[in-house]
């Protein structure tokens, strides 16, 4: 089995090398266009994350419909598939309506990941205390804390804004490691 993926992973990295090798300057508009559009939602992040919820309401809704008209057109007719189906739909509504409470509702739950993650790093960098490198392990359950922390702090204004803020970061660095794999195309080509 580990022969098999370790074949599958050469062709997979096989084929990725002849798409950047035909493609390698798409690669990098596209790295250039998510680094525009990172700098724009860290800029904007309200806009950034109200575009956000719009769209992850949009899909809640769609795939509320669907699961609503196949199951009444194939005759299931099953309640508890129904409920599941108007509640995604009435989920769905009130994010495309309320946009900034949706997108408040989802940083809290971040917030609340971030807490408890944080907690947990710290916890367990304690527990390998003196081992070399325990310090990062503190380190990053100290950055996770005070990630939550900033949410908590402003909540929840800064819910709205750090939602922004992320989806900008993730564009950036998306972005900024496209183009650099596409600007160095050959040393990658050289490489394999």
């Amino acid at each position: 089995m580990n022969t098999r993926f370790t074949l599958d992973m050469a062709s997979f990295k096989q084929a990725m090398s002849d798409n950047l090798e035909k493609h390698h300057r798409l690669y990098f508009f596209e790295g250039l266009l998510f680094v525009f559009l990172g700098i724009v939602s860290i800029l904007m992040p309200y806009i950034a994350a109200e575009i956000t919820m719009l769209v992850v309401g949009t899909l809640i809704v769609t795939a509320g419909i669907s699961q609503l008209f196949f199951n009444l057109k194939g005759r299931r007719q099953n309640w508890v598939l129904q409920i599941s189906a108007i509640m995604s739909i009435g989920f769905g509504l009130a994010i495309l309506f309320w946009p900034e409470q949706g997108a408040i509702a989802l940083a809290t739950l971040v917030a609340v990941f971030l807490l408890v993650k944080g907690v947990s790093e710290m916890f367990v960098a304690f527990s390998m205390a003196p081992a070399k490198g325990w310090i990062f392990a503190l380190l990053s359950g100290l950055l996770t804390l005070i990630l939550s922390a900033i949410i908590w702090a402003g909540w929840p204004a800064t819910s709205v804004w750090f939602l922004g803020i992320m989806i900008g970061l993730n564009f950036g660095m998306f972005g900024i490691s496209m183009a650099n794999i596409a600007w160095n195309y050959k040393h990658y080509i050289q490489a394999k």
